[in-house]
């Protein structure tokens, strides 16, 4: 019997932060937990606790498992998650607080630099919508010139009209 838990990460790249480096980088720590080694007893992962990780990321727990490790040595499952600095639960928290901390987390420093190109990209497009204005208002004033000319040219060629059918209307 397998009970599922629902941390499968959503990696639809087109709408998340799948393809970041430093996500990647955190579902591969995470991934490795399950595999990691924690004393030298038959209970060293917690993939001897019937943790599995499947494709998507979701973990689920061999419950048969877990209750013939735990009736076999409790110890060796204790040890497993509170010994020192190497327990899981140390590496747990050593983990969270790497990428989590508010001063120097690696999701905090990304989102701080995704913040910034994003104000840099806003920046830019204000700049580049004052330029478009700029030239929009240069091919209007040019158009206008142009039509001014045009006008006249009409003018122009309206009089030399006159005046050809004038002389030609003449000399019969």
């Amino acid at each position: 019997m397998h009970k599922h838990l629902n941390i499968a990460l959503n990696t639809d790249r087109a709408k998340t932060l799948g393809g970041d480096s430093v996500v990647r980088s955190l579902q591969s720590a995470l991934s490795r937990l399950t595999t990691t080694s924690v004393g030298g007893s038959d209970v060293r992962t917690l993939a001897d606790l019937g943790v599995k990780t499947a494709q998507d990321g979701s973990l689920s727990i061999d419950a048969a498992k877990l209750a013939a490790a735990v009736a076999r040595n409790p110890g060796a499952v204790d040890s497993l998650f509170s010994t020192g600095t190497s327990g899981l639960s140390d590496t747990i928290i050593s983990l969270s607080d790497r990428y989590t901390s508010s001063t120097e987390g690696l999701l905090v420093a990304r989102k701080n630099g995704l913040t910034k190109n994003i104000s840099t990209i806003g920046d830019t497009l204000l700049k580049m919508d004052a330029r478009l204005a700029t030239y929009k208002q240069n091919l209007i004033r040019q158009f206008t010139a142009m039509e001014s000319v045009v006008s006249g040219l009409k003018s122009i060629g309206n009089f030399l009209n006159a005046q050809s059918a004038y002389s030609t209307g003449g000399n019969k």
